[in-house]
């Protein structure tokens, strides 16, 4: 394949066609939560107030990914690039399937297709490359997909042996995935790519028993960071340095500026529904390394509105945590408002951004590239070493 110029050019494109009236029940916090797109999201007075914090981003590319009535975005769950040449892989979770796009926004290749069966996808969760295949992480069976990435045959599968996350982080040969394993009373799994069976590790954090109704909104990251793993729980303010082990060997907490943080009294109670917790707390979303030893973190602020088919949108936070755990830049609002959740990954320093604009008429899927600059960042010391604020 051709190599790839860098993110460093701004292509603005339109497009439009008709908003699609289907939901999906698709596992971002829990597996059964309905999502609708229809309805685009207000500028709040908190995204106002903070687009001056954390780290700069600098926009470098925006790119529509063409759609048709046959081929179009229902909705993004996650997304990641090709080290070869820069291609996009975007999990649909409504299509069950994996959309292939080049750098321009064409569809090259599609993997999977819905359904229970071989080489079939109910709920793509994350995607990533492991190798010469493309691995998919299907939510609704905890299993690991592969395909080959040049022809999208199925290859096989591995099984996860509990619940996953949405991010997962490649290193060297071994991938590193948020598992939460009840059985073993673990968080992390590493699997060797290739291998039949992952490894779990690392304690689950004690707050998951003290607040139950947590599990509500759980997400797992877990980023490579030198030789150790940097480990966040969903709707947790804390980090756990691990080592690749599953040994824990600090915690560090995270400066709260704009975005909710974690209110223990919300996690203290409990009406028994989702908008709840979701509606209070920020979630930690994903992580990265960034080329200087650096940690990007992502945040979301989540709003859940209706019933019984709520609506899902966020307010998406980046913040860098500094590479000797002393200092930490925090809570830039990412500039992208549409009608559901944003799918992002990172490659080098740039945040890539997929996410949907949607109206009763028109619905269009964009994917921007954001430098990530520290230049004018305000550093808060961490001074607080727990998982609550």
């Amino acid at each position: 394949m051709a190599a790839h110029a860098p993110w460093t050019r701004e292509t603005v494109v339109r497009s439009r066609r008709r908003c699609p009236t289907r939901t999906s029940a698709i596992g971002l916090l829990t597996l059964y939560v309905h999502l609708c797109g229809c309805g685009e999201q207000q500028v709040t007075q908190r995204e106002e107030r903070s687009t001056e914090a954390g780290p700069q981003l600098v926009l470098v590319d925006s790119v529509l990914l063409v759609e048709s009535d046959t081929l179009f975005l229902g909705q993004p769950l996650s997304i990641t690039t090709d080290p070869s040449d820069g291609t996009v892989y975007v999990a649909d979770a409504m299509a069950g399937r994996i959309v292939r796009y080049a750098r321009d926004g064409r569809p090259l290749r599609l993997y999977g297709k819905a359904g229970p069966g071989p080489g079939e996808l109910e709920l793509p969760m994350a995607v990533f490359v492991a190798g010469d295949a493309l691995a998919v992480v299907d939510g609704m069976r905890n299993e690991v997909l592969q395909f080959d990435r040049a022809t999208g045959s199925y290859r096989g599968l591995v099984h996860l042996g509990g619940w996953t996350g949405n991010v997962v982080s490649s290193a060297y040969d071994t991938v590193w995935m948020g598992v939460r394993n009840p059985v073993a009373n673990t968080i992390v799994a590493a699997w060797d790519v290739g291998a039949e069976r992952v490894l779990h590790m690392g304690p689950i954090p004690e707050e998951f028993r003290t607040f139950p109704n947590i599990t509500r909104a759980q997400g797992l990251g877990v980023v490579r960071w030198g030789d150790t793993l940097l480990v966040g729980f969903g709707p947790l303010n804390g980090l756990l340095v691990m080592a690749t082990d599953g040994s824990v060997l600090d915690t560090v907490s995270l400066p709260v500026t704009h975005r909710r943080g974690v209110p223990a009294k919300v996690l203290e109670t409990d009406d028994g529904t989702l908008a709840y917790v979701a509606n209070r707390v920020s979630a930690l979303w994903g992580m990265h390394r960034l080329p200087n030893g650096d940690a990007a973190v992502v945040h979301y602020d989540l709003t859940v509105d209706g019933q019984p088919r709520p609506r899902i949108g966020a307010t998406m936070y980046l913040s860098v945590l500094s590479r000797d755990r002393y200092g930490a830049c925090v809570d830039k609002v990412v500039p992208v408002r549409g009608a559901s959740l944003p799918a992002f990954t990172f490659r080098a320093d740039t945040l890539l951004v997929v996410f949907q604009q949607v109206t009763d008429t028109v619905s269009a899927a964009w994917l921007k590239a954001f430098v990530v600059s520290q230049e004018r960042c305000e550093w808060h010391p961490i001074v607080s070493k727990a998982m609550l604020n």
